[in-house]
């Protein structure tokens, strides 16, 4: 059996499935307009489309650009075969709203392309969004607040130290130099008894041992920790 070859996709192939489109939306399209490549136009509004293979930095740059002269900005390009919304396409759609551009994304099968319009052109509440966003706001300051040594910034694959695990840390020490001991003789790292039951009842890096009722020592897997740090 002959594999039936692929298609070679070039940008000037998305012009005609998204020339289609807006004109379906009753708007009057033509291309290659004062560098715009696609410039469509319906009453008093505008529209510009920056065509694309594939989403990246530099059409994000044109379509920033061609909101000089348009309010209604978007960029069209190839919709990958295996796509799946993952979590870098959605912080690039993220950046899209903040920046007030508009994404559609084109399927060809054969020779025929369909649009999907995944993001609006329209303006950013960024009030709305903060408030969306609050949880993780107050988290992220509340786990600042909660550091006693200072992590360094930028580095990757390097496991970071939270306050949880400074926590657990600092208690494993105390319970160790203290010996079997209950939360609330374990106050002294400067974590209220309650948190610190918590921490010792979870048990989440399996440095602890329960003797019963309430009591808890330090586990062969801290010591282990302990000569490997």
């Amino acid at each position: 059996m002959v594999k039936k070859e692929k298609k070679h996709i070039l940008e000037s192939d998305l012009f005609q499935p998204v020339c289609s489109y807006l004109e379906s939306m009753g708007y009057t399209v033509n291309g290659e307009v004062m560098n715009c490549d696609v410039l469509a136009n319906k009453g008093e509004e505008w529209l510009v489309i920056e065509l694309k293979k594939t989403l990246n930095l530099e059409v994000i740059l044109q379509a920033a650009e061609r909101q000089k002269i348009s309010d209604l900005v978007y960029i069209a390009v190839v919709k990958p075969e295996k796509f799946n919304k993952n979590s870098k396409f959605k912080r690039i759609c993220h950046l899209l709203r903040r920046l007030e551009i508009g994404l559609m994304l084109v399927k060809f099968n054969g020779k025929v392309g369909h649009v999907e319009v995944v993001q609006t052109a329209e303006s950013f509440d960024r009030i709305k969004s903060q408030r969306v966003h609050q949880k993780k706001k107050l988290k992220t300051q509340e786990e600042f607040k909660k550091r006693k040594s200072q992590s360094v910034g930028g580095v990757t694959r390097t496991k970071v130290m939270t306050a949880y695990r400074e926590q657990a840390i600092e208690l494993a020490k105390l319970l160790e130099e203290k010996g079997p001991s209950q939360p609330k003789y374990l106050t002294d790292i400067g974590v209220d008894a309650k948190r610190i039951q918590n921490i010792l009842y979870m048990n989440y890096y399996g440095w602890f041992n329960r003797l019963g009722k309430g009591i808890y020592e330090t586990s062969e897997v801290w010591l282990t920790f302990k000569k490997e740090s």
